[in-house]
């Protein structure tokens, strides 16, 4: 990716969803033909964030850094990906379980697994099994929940739709990519990313990932969904164009578009809707309700709002049923910490370092 600038982004590269845990770990191993990625395997409370930062701070040499969060624990690191070099370094287990196409060729496996005293974790088993069993119970139940959540905001979507003119937003989608898009030659680069996140700390907006380098920044507003009937035209013509983008989804449901980076133009577009609001410097601010048929609005209006009002009741809930869970991971990590040789995996992180070092060069 052409493009200068030392900067640190964070992202999400998963996401609790209406379809449960949903994972572009593979996405990402692929985005890139020829990029080195190290798989870091062992189990919870071994180490693994801090051996994922300390790889990354290692071999960061310049440009872009993006810094994966959990969004099951938004101060954990699950992975960094690097630029300069180009590698990446992520959490290979469970829930988002990935495998090196090609290990020892182009990546390769992280194993921190030996270093915990399996005896004594053997006789901790049912306290484990109690703590994983209510785990998974508490996100089933967040699941559920956020499926409502959709449903509901879908209801608001599609009567939002039927009252908006034909092509619409896609004519003003044309005529901002006219403006800010040139033609760059080749071929675009998708990079499906997350800067939105339900998470044990509510619903995460992290804006500062695409707006804090510099970037003319469109704010586009709407309460009814509408935004992406907007932004995917513009993610298509910056892809046609030759583009790097990087394509931001829903957490609650990843099939839709809410925010759009095209790094190489200093150019974002970011929603502002019932979940979060951009209150940084606008370039340009898009009010997409504002082109919706007047008539039968006001009713229209007091629907959303009833409507919106029982999503984030249900929302709520879902986020205290992920509190829930991190609370038992926590207690899970707790047992397992006095049986890990920290010592150990230090030092087998260091020697991976030295390795990967080697590989880059060669």
């Amino acid at each position: 990716m052409d493009h200068p600038k030392n900067m640190t982004c964070a992202f999400f590269l998963a996401a609790n969803s209406k379809d449960g845990f949903v994972s572009f770990f593979d996405r990402a191993m692929t985005e890139m033909p020829g990029r080195d990625t190290y798989l870091v395997k062992s189990g919870p409370g071994c180490g693994k964030a801090t051996a994922i930062g300390r790889l990354a701070g290692g071999l960061y040499a310049g440009g872009l850094r993006e810094d994966i969060y959990c969004s099951s624990d938004p101060h954990s690191l699950d992975g960094v990906i690097l630029h300069g070099p180009d590698a990446a370094i992520l959490d290979g287990t469970a829930p988002h379980i990935t495998e090196p196409a090609l290990p020892g060729a182009e990546g390769d496996y992280i194993a921190l697994s030996a270093f915990r005293d399996v005896p004594g974790l053997r006789q901790a088993r049912p306290a484990l099994r109690l703590l994983n069993a209510g785990i998974k119970d508490c996100y089933a139940r967040a699941y559920s929940l956020l499926t409502a959540v959709n449903s509901i905001e879908s209801l608001i979507a599609g009567e939002a739709a039927q009252a908006l003119p034909p092509d619409r937003l896609e004519k003003r989608a044309r005529g901002v990519a006219g403006r800010e898009i040139p033609k760059k030659g080749g071929v675009g680069r998708l990079c499906l990313r997350l800067i939105d996140g339900v998470t044990p700390e509510g619903c995460l907006r992290l804006y500062d990932s695409l707006t804090g380098h510099g970037e003319r920044v469109y704010d586009i507003c709407s309460d009814c969904g509408l935004t992406p009937r907007f932004l995917e035209p513009l993610r298509d013509a910056a892809l046609a164009a030759g583009h790097t983008v990087y394509a931001c989804l829903d957490p609650i449901d990843p099939g839709r578009l809410l925010h759009l980076w095209l790094p190489e133009l200093s150019l974002a577009f970011v929603t502002s809707d019932r979940r979060g609001r951009w209150a940084g410097p606008v370039y340009r601010r898009i009010r997409l309700d504002s082109c919706l048929d007047s008539a039968g609005t006001r009713e229209s209006r007091r629907r959303t709002r009833r409507l919106s009002a029982q999503a984030q009741s249900l929302l709520d809930e879902a986020v205290s049923c992920i509190a829930r869970a991190h609370a038992l991971h926590d207690r899970m990590e707790a047992i397992y910490h006095p049986h890990v040789d920290f010592a150990a995996v230090t030092a087998q992180t260091d020697a991976a370092l030295a390795r990967i070092r080697a590989a880059l060069q060669a």
